[in-house]
Order: structure tokens, then C-alpha cells, then sequence
């Protein structure tokens, strides 16, 4: 159904009696009380300017040249799927939900039938009416009559925040993107920003600024506007805003140790942006291992250690960083597919097996050199780490050094020589 069709029949749908009446909503800054209408659901399209699901949207554009239209069905069932694995588990709940008390939130949308609260019931209404084909055939929402452009469109959608079906504010990338949207393709100002998304300004300066280093990360990898590729790193890269931006002014731990130059400020980003991309462990809080606590008394990290930072900044680009863009170039022509985003996600994986372990060893040395660093007693510390090395590699490593290890000369020799002198260390300390 056309544009000019959906606006013939939701203006008939106007005209019959509200199934509720007195909503209050406030937009554009004014309340006013709305009645509530049943609509066929062939009336309505996805709000194609949806902000909880920009990051899907921008990389399917980024991969496939072209914006989703929810004029075309086509593109209709791609929003459907995104809106579907965004969250299968609160999916079904809630269409458990409407399947055994009907739809207990109310929608808005305009009088063209975009939606513009209401797009994830509107999917479930959708998949439970092709289950069940007498039923489920309305979608319950506010007509909003007035002419709605893409700008006030996108304000709105802002100012609702989406219903309280689904009120959970926006996913960690959304809400940067959106603020971006809204200051550089909308031109609002960021007063009125920060009004529409209940914010301050220097939130959205902040988000601007940490939307920046979203940008500059993709960049680095290679892959601008690939936003999919950006869950679960909000929170290294909100370290990485605060520890650059305390730098800059002075006032982070590591300023108390050292003069830090632009210069290492960006090799900073580097070290973050490989650990992000790399994954030398399972969650991201070793970048606070490398960054150290913006408010400690001294510098705690591997970047407040001039000496330790160099050494190890330097075995990271030879042994890891300078390795990189080969391997990318070799696994491009490897694993290249039709499936750009399948293709993608095996590339990453493969580099995160590849180079992963060789990144945690030489981090894990630069923090124990840390840690010697800032103990007063360094000799107790060096013992420490040499009995907790020595029982990882008892308790975790013991059947692999034996079934493959026993013959390795450089092994043996390593643990020949740790074992004579610890023994004549032992020996000295107990005749004195």
C-alpha cells in the first residue's frame, strides 16, 4: 500500500469511535490529551528514522550503497528482522504478552502511518496476525494529524523515547549516533538536543566528542560505519574519552609522572583501539590496566610509566600492530564472500586467534613491571609473581607440558635454570 493509500484509510479510521480517549502526551514541548484508534496493520510502515537501531541501519547502507526505505516490502522485512534479533528473548515475552492480554501500550504514529512509537509491538502484532490470521489484526495508537516532515519526524521519535513496551532508552551506540544525527544532518542546536533527550549540554558535547572516537575507531579498522562491529566497546572507549581528556588538560594520574606530548596521546588510542579490536581477554577491563585510574595519587597504568610504556608500545608494534594490516589483506582474499557481514565477523575472529595471545604476554609483562614499579617492597612482589606464575603453570598447564613440552630443550632449560636459582636463593637464606 502506497503513501497516498495509507493516509486515504487511516483518515477513515478517524472517523470511527476511539477505543480510548484523555491520553496525555507531551510533544513539542506541549501536553495534550489524544484518542486512541484501532488500525489495520496493512495501514502502518516502520519509522525508517528509527534512533534504537540507527547502527543497523548506517552499516547496511555502508555495505549495500543504498538507505532503507519502509516504502518498499522488501526493506519492510529487513527492519523486521533487525527489530527481531535485537532481542529475541524480550521478543517473545512480549509477544507472549500481547498473545494473552492484547496490546497494553499505545502507539503513535502519523497520519501517513509511519510509526513513530511502537515499532518493535508493531512487529509482534505483525509475526502473531500470520499465526493467527483472524486475530491481531489492529495496532492501537494515537493518529497524529498535523503534517510531520523527516526532521520533526526524527524529533518526535526522540521526544517519545520509544513506549514503555520497550523503555529501555537506547542501546550504548544508539544514543551517540543519534545525538550526531541530530547536530550535523537535522541542525538542532544542542540546547534543544539536550531538552528532546532529557540531557545537558555537555552531555551532548560529551557524546559528540565520544561519537568521534566511535568514528575513529571503525576508521582505524578499516571499516567506516560498520556500526554493528561496535557492541560491547562502549566502555573501553568511554575510558579512553575520559583518560584523553584529563591528558589534555593535565589533570590524569599519568600527568603527575611524566610530560605526555600529542605525539603519545595518539599512540595511546593505538594500544586501546588493537586491545578493542584484538581481544587479549575475554572483557575489555585490561584497557584500564594500560590507562590507569584518571584520579589515582600516582600513576597506576602501563601509559603512566614513561620507560615501561616505551618498551612495551614498541614490542607491540613489531610483534603485533606492523602484523596486522598483511593479515587483513591476506584474509580478505581468504575468506572474501557474498556475505560481506559473514566475511567481516570470520576476518576479526581469525585475527583475535592469531594475535591475541601474543598481545596479553607482552601486556601482562608491562603490568607486572607496573606493579614492581610501584610497590615499595619489589623484591617481595617479584616473588610473588614468580610462585603465582609458577602455579598457574602447575594447576592449568601441567598435562600440556608434559605430553608436549618433555622434549623441548628451551623449556627445560628455562625451568633448570628458575629451579638452581631459586634453590641457591633458599640455601643462602637459610644459612644466614
Amino acid at each position: 500500500m502506497d503513501k497516498s493509500a495509507r493516509e486515504r484509510k487511516i483518515q477513515e479510521v478517524l472517523k470511527t469511535t476511539p477505543i480510548k480517549t484523555g491520553i496525555h502526551l507531551t510533544l513539542r514541548n506541549k501536553s495534550r490529551d489524544f484518542n486512541v484508534y484501532q488500525i489495520p496493520l496493512d495501514c502502518l510502515i516502520y519509522n525508517s528514522y528509527n534512533g534504537r537501531f540507527k547502527s543497523k541501519f548506517k552499516t547496511y547502507e555502508a555495505i549495500h550503497g543504498r538507505k532503507l526505505n519502509s516504502e518498499i516490502s522488501s526493506d519492510m522485512q529487513i527492519i523486521n528482522d533487525f527489530l527481531w534479533k535485537s532481542n529475541e528473548p524480550k521478543n517473545k515475552q512480549t509477544m507472549d504478552d500481547i498473545r494473552e492480554k492484547g496490546q497494553q501500550q499505545s502507539g503513535i504514529v502519523t497520519r501517513d502511518g509511519q510509526i513513530i512509537d511502537g515499532n518493535r509491538r508493531f512487529m509482534v502484532l505483525s509475526k502473531l496476525h500470520e499465526i493467527y490470521p483472524t486475530q491481531f489484526e489492529y495496532f492501537e495508537a494515537v493518529i497524529l494529524t498535523e503534517d510531520i516532515d523527516e526532521r520533526e519526524l526524527v524529533r518526535l521519535e526522540t521526544e517519545v523515547q520509544l513506549g514503555t513496551d520497550e523503555k529501555e532508552g537506547y542501546n550504548a551506540i544508539e544514543k551517540y549516533l543519534r545525538v550526531d544525527e541530530l547536530l550535523n544532518e537535522y541542525t538542532y542546536t544542542p540546547e534543544a538536543i539536550a531538552k528532546m533527550m532529557n540531557l545537558t549540554i555537555k552531555d551532548i558535547e560529551k557524546y559528540q566528542q565520544i561519537y568521534q572516537l566511535f568514528k575513529e575507531y571503525l576508521e582505524f579498522i578499516g571499516y567506516p560505519e560498520y556500526y554493528d562491529l561496535l557492541e560491547g566497546v562502549e566502555d573501553p572507549i568511554l575510558q579512553l574519552h575520559s583518560a584523553v581528556s584529563r591528558l589534555e588538560k593535565g589533570s590524569h594520574s599519568a600527568n603527575l609522572s611524566r610530560t605526555i606530548n600529542p605525539e603519545e596521546i595518539e599512540q595511546l588510542k593505538l594500544i586501546v583501539f588493537d586491545t578493542i579490536r584484538i581481544k587479549p581477554t575475554n572483557d575489555h577491563k585490561i584497557v584500564r590496566e594500560i590507562i590507569g585510574k584518571p584520579n589515582a595519587k600516582t600513576a597506576d597504568g602501563i601509559f603512566g610509566r614513561k620507560a615501561i610504556w616505551e618498551d612495551f608500545f614498541e614490542k607491540h608494534m613489531e610483534k603485533v600492530h606492523k602484523r596486522i594490516a598483511p593479515t587483513v589483506q591476506a584474509l580478505k582474499t581468504e575468506l572474501a564472500t557474498d556475505d560481506f557481514e559473514s566475511s567481516t565477523n570470520d576476518i576479526e575472529k581469525t585475527l583475535q586467534n592469531t594475535y591475541s595471545k601474543e598481545m596479553r604476554t607482552n601486556l601482562d609483562k608491562a603490568i607486572r613491571e607496573v606493579k614492581i614499579d610501584n610497590e615499595d617492597d619489589k623484591v617481595l612482589v617479584i616473588v610473588e609473581t614468580i610462585r603465582d606464575s609458577t602455579k598457574n603453570l602447575f594447576d592449568t598447564y601441567h598435562d600440556l607440558l608434559i605430553a608436549q613440552y618433555s622434549k623441548n630443550k628451551e623449556v627445560k632449560k628455562a625451568i633448570a635454570e628458575t629451579i638452581e636459582n631459586l634453590t641457591m636463593i633458599q640455601k643462602e637464606m637459610a644459612g644466614s
